[in-house]
C-alpha cells in the first residue's frame, strides 16, 4: 500500500463465513449483502480480504507502511477496526494466542516499528494506543459534548 494522505477501508470477511452462501458475495474490492428484508446492500472497500487470509498477508497490505511512515517521516497512523461483535475485531488487531503466526496488527507493527528504529540509533519512540468504544463515541461526537 503505498502512503496515501486519505483514509482507506478495508473489509476482513471472517474466517467463520461460509463462502458458498448465495447471501454474501465479495471480490477483491466489493461486498455484496442479501439483507434479511430481501432488498441488496453494496460495499466497496479498498481491498477485501478472504475468510483465510493469513495475519501476514492483511499487516502487509494494511499497516506495514504505514508504520514504517510514522518512523521514517514522523507521520500519524490510526487503524480502526469497526464491525458486528464476534465479528474478528480483536482477532484482527491483536490476533491470537495459540501460534505465532496469528500475531494481529498491533504486535506485527511494534515489531516493525522497533525494526525499523534498530537502523536508527538516535530514534526515539512514545507509542500511544487507545480504545474506544461505541458509547463513548457517540457522547464525544454529540452536539453538546464534553469529553475527557
Amino acid at each position: 500500500m503505498a502512503a496515501s494522505s486519505r483514509a482507506q477501508s478495508f473489509c476482513i470477511v471472517h474466517p467463520g463465513s461460509t463462502t458458498d452462501d448465495d447471501r454474501v458475495q465479495f471480490g477483491t474490492r466489493h461486498v455484496q449483502v442479501v439483507a434479511p428484508h430481501g432488498g441488496e446492500e453494496a460495499f466497496d472497500f479498498d481491498r477485501v480480504f478472504g475468510a483465510h487470509t493469513p495475519q501476514e498477508v492483511v499487516f502487509e497490505e494494511v499497516a506495514r507502511q504505514p508504520v514504517l511512515d510514522c518512523v521514517e517521516r514522523l507521520a500519524s497512523t490510526a487503524i480502526i477496526a469497526f464491525g458486528a461483535s464476534s465479528g474478528g475485531k480483536t482477532f484482527a488487531i491483536t490476533g491470537g494466542v495459540q501460534r505465532f503466526a496469528d500475531r494481529g496488527l498491533i504486535p506485527r507493527s511494534i515489531s516493525a516499528m522497533f525494526e525499523a528504529l534498530s537502523a536508527r540509533p538516535s530514534a526515539s519512540l512514545d507509542p500511544c494506543g487507545h480504545r474506544l468504544h461505541v458509547d463513548c463515541a457517540r457522547r464525544c461526537l454529540a452536539a453538546d459534548a464534553r469529553c475527557p
